[in-house]
Parts: structure tokens; sequence; C-alpha cells
């Protein structure tokens, strides 16, 4: 699936999206005016540097382990309550 942003968002998160892309190998095409304008693709031989994927994978385990936790402590919603509580408008 190619991945796109607008010129802002680029412009915005650009660190973000240059580890991520580097990371995981994938470009990221930017539009500029509803058109395709350039690609982010990584560098030949680039590799995520230990502290963008330790980041990364710290801030994953952080939040999985918050989730099991809530899990654990019974601190979560079902669908059913959940929606009972968000009805469509």
């Amino acid at each position: 699936m190619p991945y796109t942003v607008s010129v802002a968002e680029a412009r915005n998160n650009f660190s973000k999206i240059g580890s991520e892309v580097v990371r995981s190998g994938t470009s990221v095409t930017v539009f500029r005016h509803s058109k395709p304008w350039l690609i982010i693709s990584p560098a030949e031989g680039a590799e995520a540097s230990d502290s963008d994927s330790s980041a990364y994978e710290r801030e994953l385990n952080a939040l999985l382990e918050r989730g099991n936790k809530d899990l654990e402590d019974g601190a979560y919603v079902d669908l059913a309550e959940f929606m009972a509580r968000h009805p469509r408008r």
C-alpha cells in the first residue's frame, strides 16, 4: 500500500516520517495541490538508528503493557457498552 502525505504533513512531521521511512524501508509520496510532488525514500544502505528503533519499541511496549494491565484489572469497555455510550447520530 503506497503511503502519502501532504506538503504540510511532511513539513510538520519530517523527522518522524523520515525515521519511519528508514525503519520500514517504505517510500512516502508527498502531494502538493492534490498532485504527487516528490517521494521520500530511504537512501541506499540506510539503517534506522538504535535511538529511533529503540524509542519506537519502548513506546510500543509501554502501550502494550498498559493495555494488558487494563485488561487484567477489568478496566475496559466491551463493544456493546461502547455502542450504548456512543450512539450513532
